[in-house]
């Protein structure tokens, strides 16, 4: 995975790394999974967000510290 996330990294592309996608049509769809985790709407509305954002590897998780979409995440 490190070589996928270096080569995307490269070419200036947007890494990102999610938690386990639950609610309406996922495996997880009446327990919450786990953490790390998102909620399936949360996870498309950011990973459209990232369509915009600048190089780096953005997280995608409720639980994590640095949950907040900017861009430059290093998780």
């Amino acid at each position: 995975m490190k070589c996928l996330e270096a080569a995307v990294l490269d070419v200036g592309g947007v890494v990102i790394r999610y938690g386990r996608i639950y609610g309406p049509g996922t495996y997880y769809v009446g327990a919450l999974p786990p953490p790390p985790h998102v909620y399936v709407v949360e996870a498309a509305r950011l990973s459209v967000g990232a369509l915009q954002a600048p190089s780096g590897v953005m997280v995608v998780a409720e639980d994590w510290p640095d949950f907040e979409m900017t861009g430059d995440q290093r998780g």
